[in-house]
C-alpha cells in the first residue's frame, strides 16, 4: 500500500510540474515577453489563422488518439517541435546581436511553431490531469498554477541568455515530463489512472449517452464562448505596453510567497478544506500578480490583466477536468483534446481577426489606460465567473468522501473491485444498485451519486436503502468496512484459515 501511496506521489508531483512549465510558457507567450527575450515580435496575425486550421486538423486525432502508439508518436512529435521552436529562439538572439533581419518566412515559422506546440503540450497535461480522481484536483491545480506564476515572475527578473534559456528549458522540460507519463504511467496497465482502468472504473455507469448531451453542450460550449473572449482579449493585448518589473523587492517578496504557498500546496492541500480553499485562488492569484507588476502607469499592467485572465480559467478548468470527463461520458484518451479544441480554435480565429485589424482599432477607445480598464474589468470577468464556477462544482459535483471509515479511494479501488463484485452477486444486488455501491464504497453521498448517475435523489436514496437491507447494514461507514473485510478474506484465504484451525 505505501508503494502505491508513494507511486501516485510521484504521479502528481510529475503531472503538477509537467502541467506548471507548459502553462509557464502560455502565459510567456500570451504576455508576450518572449518577444522581450528574442527581440522578434511573436505577434503574428497570420500565425493565427495557420493555428486554427492546424487545430482543426488535430480533432481528426480524436479516434486515433486510442491507440497509445499514437499517442506516444504525439508526445516525441511535441518534444521535436519544441527543440525546432528552441533552434529558431536561439537563432533570432544571437541575429538581434549582430543586427541581423530574420527572413518573414522564418518569423512565421516561428510564432506558428510556437504556438502550436504550446496547445499540444497544453492539451495532453489536460489528459493527464483529467486521469486523476476528484479529490486530487485542488492539490494538482493549486501547486501548477502557483509554481507556474512562480517561473513567470522569476522569468522578470532574469535578461539576456538567462532568461533565454529558462524559456527553453521549461518547454523542454514538460515535453520529457510528457513522454514520461504518458508511457509510464498513463499507458502502463499497472498504474490506477491508466486510461484502461480510468475506462473500466467509467463504464460502470450505464447511463445512456442521450442523458448526457446537456451536460456536453453546457461544457463544451462555454468553453467555445471562452475562446471567443480571449481571442479578443489577447488581440487587443496587441497594442499594449511590453510588462516589466518596476520594483525588485516587491517582485521578490512575491515570489517567495509563491514559493511559501507552493510547499504549504503541497503538503496541507488535503480533504475538505482544500477544495474550499481553492474558490479563493482565482481572486488571490490576481492580486499578488498586480502587486509584483504594480506600477504607476495603468497602461502598462494591460498584458498582466490579460495573463491573469487566463491562468484564473485554467485554474477553474484544471479543478473541474475529471468530474467533467465522466458526466459527459467521453473517452479519455480524447476528452481534453475536445476540450482544448473547443476553446483553441475560437481563440486562434477571433485573435487572428482582432490582430489583422489592430491599426485601424487603435484611437483612445483602445490605447493606454483606457485599454488597461478594459482588460481588468474583463479580469474581475472571469474572476467572478471561475469563483462561482469552482464554488458551484465543489457543492453539487465535488464532494469529498466523507464518513468515519476511510472510503476506497482510487489506491486501493483496484484491490476492492473483486469485494464488490462478489458482495453485490452474493446479496443479489441489481445492476442499479452496483453502480450506487461503487460510489458509496468510495464515500461519496447520494447527491453527489444521483448526479452522476442522472437519476433523481429520491431514487438514489432508495436504492441505498435497499443495498443497506440486503448487506444487512445500517450505514456508510458499515458498508466500507464490509467491502475492506470481504476483500482481505479474498486476498488472504489461507492465512484466514489457519487462524480457526487454531
Amino acid at each position: 500500500m505505501s508503494t502505491t501511496v508513494m507511486r501516485n506521489s510521484m504521479r502528481i508531483i510529475l503531472i503538477t510540474t509537467g502541467k506548471a512549465c507548459a502553462l509557464s510558457v502560455l502565459m510567456l507567450s500570451l504576455s508576450d515577453r518572449i518577444s522581450s527575450i528574442t527581440g522578434v515580435s511573436y505577434i503574428d496575425s497570420t500565425s493565427f489563422a495557420i493555428c486554427a486550421i492546424i487545430a482543426l486538423l488535430m480533432t481528426l486525432l480524436v479516434k486515433p488518439m486510442n491507440d497509445q502508439t499514437v499517442r506516444t508518436g504525439i508526445s516525441i512529435a511535441t518534444l521535436c517541435l519544441m527543440l525546432i521552436w528552441g533552434g529558431l529562439v536561439l537563432l533570432f538572439w544571437q541575429n538581434e546581436a549582430s543586427g541581423t533581419i530574420p527572413p518573414s518566412g522564418l518569423l512565421l515559422a516561428y510564432a506558428t511553431i510556437g504556438r502550436i506546440t504550446t496547445l499540444a503540450i497544453n492539451f495532453q497535461w489536460n489528459t493527464h490531469i483529467s486521469l486523476s480522481d476528484d479529490s486530487e484536483s485542488s492539490k494538482i491545480a493549486a501547486a501548477s498554477i502557483a509554481l507556474s506564476m512562480l517561473i513567470f515572475m522569476m522569468s522578470f527578473c532574469l535578461d539576456g541568455p538567462c532568461a533565454l534559456i529558462l524559456t527553453i528549458a521549461i518547454g523542454l522540460a514538460s515535453c520529457i515530463l510528457n513522454i514520461v507519463v504518458e508511457t509510464s504511467v498513463s499507458s502502463n496497465d499497472d498504474s490506477s489512472h491508466s486510461y484502461d482502468n480510468v475506462r473500466e472504473s467509467d463504464a460502470i455507469s450505464r447511463t445512456s449517452t442521450d442523458a448526457v448531451r446537456r451536460t456536453r453542450l453546457l461544457f463544451f460550449g462555454s468553453r467555445m464562448l471562452y475562446g471567443l473572449f480571449l481571442g479578443s482579449v489577447v488581440g487587443l493585448s496587441s497594442l499594449a505596453q511590453p510588462i516589466t518589473l518596476f520594483e525588485m523587492p516587491i517582485a521578490a517578496l512575491c515570489i517567495a510567497t509563491l514559493a511559501i504557498g507552493l510547499i504549504g500546496s503541497w503538503f496541507f492541500f488535503d480533504g475538505r478544506a482544500s477544495s474550499y480553499s481553492i474558490i479563493s485562488m482565482p481572486l488571490l492569484v490576481s492580486i499578488l500578480a498586480a502587486i509584483c507588476f504594480y506600477s504607476q502607469d495603468v497602461a502598462s499592467m494591460t498584458r498582466v490583466f490579460v495573463v491573469m485572465t487566463e491562468v484564473v480559467w485554467i485554474a477553474q478548468n484544471m479543478f473541474q477536468l475529471s468530474s467533467y470527463r465522466k458526466m459527459t461520458k467521453t473517452a479519455p484518451t480524447s476528452f481534453a483534446l475536445i476540450e482544448y479544441s473547443f476553446q483553441i480554435i475560437p481563440f486562434y480565429l477571433t485573435a487572428w481577426v482582432v490582430t489583422s485589424f489592430a491599426g485601424e482599432m487603435q484611437g483612445p477607445l483602445f490605447s493606454g489606460d483606457t485599454l488597461a480598464i478594459i482588460e481588468l474589468f474583463n479580469l474581475g470577468i472571469i474572476v467572478a465567473v471561475a469563483t462561482v464556477a469552482i464554488a458551484r462544482h465543489i457543492v453539487r459535483y465535488h464532494p469529498m468522501p466523507s464518513g468515519g471509515a476511510n472510503a476506497v479511494d482510487s489506491k486501493s479501488l483496484k484491490e476492492n473491485t473483486l469485494s464488490i463484485a462478489t458482495l453485490a452477486e452474493k446479496y443479489g444486488l441489481t445492476p442499479r444498485e452496483l453502480e450506487v455501491l461503487e460510489y458509496l464504497a468510495k464515500g461519496y453521498s447520494r447527491p453527489y451519486i444521483a448526479k452522476m448517475l442522472f437519476i433523481s435523489p429520491s431514487t438514489a436514496k432508495t436504492h441505498t436503502k435497499h443495498i443497506y437491507a440486503k448487506l444487512a447494514i445500517d450505514s456508510q461507514d458499515a458498508l466500507i468496512s464490509l467491502i475492506r473485510d470481504n476483500a482481505n478474506e479474498q486476498q488472504h484465504p489461507i492465512e484466514k484459515a489457519s487462524l480457526r484451525v487454531r
